[in-house]
């Protein structure tokens, strides 16, 4: 895991043709940010015209703020259902957008 002191890099392997599309990267957990800048890069040259991110739990660990912020990525989705914090003023909220979960839980509440 990320915790661990040996570090892991994941194969990425891009299945099919992004040519020209608008791709979406969908995961868990946006963390460190490794594997969304790595996949950005990968389907930029491979094509794909834009890069988008999409992910429940924004985590935002160590260098993750200024990896996303220098990445082509054009715009990352999280919720705010794990709490962090990132200066009003970093590059990065010019590409984040952070959808609050407090009406799914008010709906499940009541």
């Amino acid at each position: 895991g990320e915790g661990s002191t040996r570090i892991q890099r994941r194969m990425l392997e891009l299945i099919g043709s992004v040519e020209g599309c608008d791709a979406i990267i969908i995961d868990d957990i946006l963390d460190t940010g490794k594997t969304i800048s790595r996949s950005t890069e990968v389907l930029l040259q491979h094509g794909a015209s834009r890069v988008f991110a999409v992910a429940t739990h924004g985590i935002f660990s160590g260098t993750a703020i200024n990896d996303i912020a220098n990445s082509e990525l054009t715009t990352a989705v999280v919720t705010n259902s794990i709490p962090f914090h990132i200066p009003r003023d970093h590059p990065v909220r010019k590409k984040l957008v952070v959808l609050s979960v407090a009406p799914v839980l008010a709906h499940e509440i009541a």
